[in-house]
């Protein structure tokens, strides 16, 4: 009873290799490669578009630290308009002054501020040797305005 049998080794099938992969995985790699790129190009494209706000809320810190007068309220009016003339074309920012002008800062900025409030100093001060305004106030309304420009395009060709 004691006898050994001589059994040949067990042929166990080979494992199943990672390489090469099935063409469903490629498309999963090609997929998830275009939307990494797209994600990049995306949010570059976002910070570059933003960059302006960026830079004129650091000029608007600059012309706050003047004094209250005719000087700054020259200088709030040109970053406004530089920052007008960024998100939309020249033609249309560059030509308003006035009432036009208050009326498009608080259509675009989604506020009412300049034709009812603070800003309204900018309508005729701009014009007057001795001015008088709440500095906080305003510098508050432009730098939100900064904030929340947005561009229309479509609107703008209506109302141009």
């Amino acid at each position: 009873m004691n006898e050994t049998l001589e059994l040949a080794p067990l042929d166990y099938a080979q494992p199943i290799s990672w390489w090469p992969l099935a063409p469903g995985w490629w498309l999963v790699i090609i997929f998830l490669l275009a939307a990494m790129i797209s994600l990049c190009h995306w949010l570059l494209k976002r910070k570059r578009a933003n960059a302006f706000r960026k830079q004129a809320l650091a000029e608007l810190k600059n012309i706050s630290c003047l004094e209250p007068s005719h000087a700054q309220l020259t200088e709030v009016n040109a970053l406004l308009k530089r920052v007008a003339v960024t998100l939309y074309p020249r033609s249309i920012a560059s030509i308003k002054y006035g009432n036009d002008w208050l009326t498009w800062l608080d259509r675009t900025g989604n506020t009412k501020g300049f034709t009812q409030g603070e800003g309204q100093v900018l309508k005729h001060g701009l014009y007057q040797a001795k001015v008088s305004y709440n500095q906080r106030a305003l510098i508050t309304l432009v730098e939100r305005w900064i904030k929340q420009v947005k561009y229309y395009p479509s609107e703008e060709r209506q109302h141009a």
